[in-house]
């Protein structure tokens, strides 16, 4: 969480992420026009690495639903309800409610469990699908 997001933190943070869940060649990346994502370096590290990246049509939030809909349970159960006067103060909350989200709020999609236990269960599937690919 920044002020700004720039090209050279998006690097960062993808080269955290891959190396962190194994490299998942069959991952797309898709996002919003913004000048960060379009950067040429940053096409050029996830061309390099073979990861394909894709990117939503302007004012058109529906091609990304997943995450608005995280925005919208982020308003409701995170700015909605609590108080904060500091940037520091509301990236400790952000950062409390993503280990909350992640690992014990239940999701109805997913079958009442949280995500880390659909990954958990599913990894094995992505990881299978790149070895016989």
């Amino acid at each position: 969480m920044a002020y700004k997001i720039k090209k050279n933190h998006v690097i960062n943070f993808l080269s955290e992420l891959f190396e962190h869940y194994n490299y998942p060649e069959n991952v797309i990346i898709r996002s919003d026009n913004g000048s960060q994502f379009i950067a040429h370096d940053v096409r050029d590290y996830l061309s390099l690495i073979g990861v394909e990246q894709e990117f939503t049509h302007v004012a058109t939030p529906e091609e990304n639903a997943h995450i608005e809909a995280y925005h919208g349970i982020l308003k409701k159960e995170v700015f909605d309800r609590l108080e904060y006067t500091t940037f520091e103060q509301i990236q400790q909350i952000l950062k409390e409610y993503v280990i909350f989200y992640n690992n014990e709020r239940l999701h109805g999609l997913l079958g009442r469990i949280t995500p880390m236990e659909k990954w958990n269960a599913e990894k094995h599937l992505i990881f299978n699908e790149k070895k016989v690919a």
